[in-house]
């Protein structure tokens, strides 16, 4: 028995009624021919839907939408079902520059986590390193994670630094 005819056996005899959820680079970078190819196969195989987490919509990147989209329609011409799951609300994140979740994995971001705090601190004060981050965060690269860095809304925080970074902004504001 090959691994396949293995997975597609064990598919239909022990998950009937499930879908596959599949969480592959391309759900935040955008799919490539390789990722597609695989979500198709997979769903052949497990004889059951796919679907794939999450889909961002955007009026900053229409194109990058549809190129999403564009993978169930190669999947379907293959006999296959990929469902794309999205968000039914705004996406608003909760970002934090202690642990770096999410920032992370923006191009030239992971190794400024890789510091310690105080390093990290002193890397962020650096306006050359600041350039570099803001365009890895404005990069094609960065995919939906992508945001303009110069726009940054602040919604709460957890510490005394906050209510600092609070009245400053409020002056500024004014």
């Amino acid at each position: 028995m090959t691994p396949t005819t293995g997975f597609s056996e064990y598919s239909n005899r022990h998950c009937s009624g499930t879908t596959l959820e599949l969480i592959v680079a391309g759900c935040l970078n955008g799919f490539t021919d390789d990722e597609v190819d695989l979500m198709g196969t997979l769903s052949l195989l497990a004889g059951r839907p796919a679907n794939w987490n999450v889909l961002g919509v955007s009026a900053m990147s229409p194109d990058r939408t549809e190129h999403q989209l564009a993978a169930s329609d190669t999947i379907a011409a293959r006999g296959g079902r990929l469902v794309a799951l999205t968000l039914p609300h705004t996406l608003q994140l909760r970002l934090s520059f202690e642990h770096g979740a999410i920032l992370d994995g923006l191009p030239g971001w992971r190794e400024i986590f890789g510091l310690g705090k105080d390093a990290r601190i002193a890397a962020l004060r650096d306006p050359e390193t600041r350039r570099r981050l803001a365009e890895g965060a404005n990069s094609d690269e960065a995919g939906i994670r992508a945001f303009d860095a110069g726009r940054p809304s602040m919604t709460g925080g957890f510490s005394g630094v906050f209510t600092k970074l609070e009245a400053y902004l409020a002056q500024l504001q004014s």
